[in-house]
């Protein structure tokens, strides 16, 4: 058999041609996306930033405030209503029941079945009384109180956009930078009756009802005796106020 012989050269020509051609290939495409991997423990807190600049003060909003208008059915200026009714009271003469005047509803209800008509068993009356209220303002000559005699008080309790309310016997004005809601009489029952609160009725009270004297709760102008109260009429040191001249008030909000 014959002996084949190739060259060294020829071979390592041929070994190095085939290398070429296998890192010529072109590139292949890009293989799919993997699956996600999963989530990396959380990480710690960041520091803590500087405060924000202070905001701007918001508006003051009112919150609302409830006064009672005596001797008027309305409610002045913006004040809105919040229901109208009649003053009423314990009577003059008598020495138990309420100190305080009410306004009481002038659209009355009932629990069903919680009352019983009638004063009880053989008209005894175990129970507080409460009566309407009249003007008592005869004596005087003051042309918004003489009409109102023995008439019917009237009330309503009213509603303003204020935060804060209060009655000043003694004037009609109100302080720097509260509203006057209105102004009017300090009444209260007379010094020789049962006590009663101090008021501050409208000057221009409505009188309701007949004028007859059905007495009840009681409505008088009250007026300043000089002594302890400085007036301009005692011998001692002259005051502001002037003796047995009506005092007027004011309620007022803000």
């Amino acid at each position: 058999m014959q002996k084949v012989t190739v060259p060294l050269l020829l071979l390592v020509t041929a070994l190095s041609a085939c290398k070429a051609d296998a890192t010529a290939g072109a590139a292949g495409e890009p293989g799919a996306p993997g699956a996600a991997g999963a989530a990396g423990p959380k990480g710690d807190p960041g520091a803590k930033g500087d405060p924000g600049a202070k905001g701007d003060p918001g508006p003051n909003v009112p919150i609302g405030v409830i006064y009672t208008r005596w001797g008027r059915t309305t409610c002045p200026g913006t004040s809105t209503v919040v229901y109208s009714g009649y003053v009423a009271g314990a009577h003059y003469s008598h020495g138990g029941g309420g100190g305080n005047a009410l306004c009481l509803s002038d659209q009355p209800t009932w629990l069903p079945g919680q009352y019983q008509d009638g004063f009880g068993a053989n008209g005894a009356t175990y129970q507080s009384l409460i009566y309407g209220t009249e003007f008592e303002t005869n004596s005087n000559a003051i042309p918004a109180l003489t009409p109102l005699h023995d008439r019917d008080a009237r009330c309503t309790v009213c509603e303003a956009k204020a935060n804060n309310q209060l009655m000043i016997p003694g004037t009609i004005q109100c302080p720097a930078g509260w509203n006057l809601e209105y102004s009017g009489f300090l009444m209260a029952t007379h010094y020789t009756q049962q006590k009663s609160e101090w008021l501050c009725v409208d000057a221009a009270a409505e009188g309701e009802g007949s004028p007859n004297n059905d007495n009840g709760n009681l409505w008088y102008p009250v007026e300043p005796e000089c002594g302890s109260l400085p007036c301009t009429t005692t011998s001692a040191v002259a005051g502001p106020y002037v003796r047995g001249r009506e005092l007027h008030c004011a309620v007022c909000t803000k």
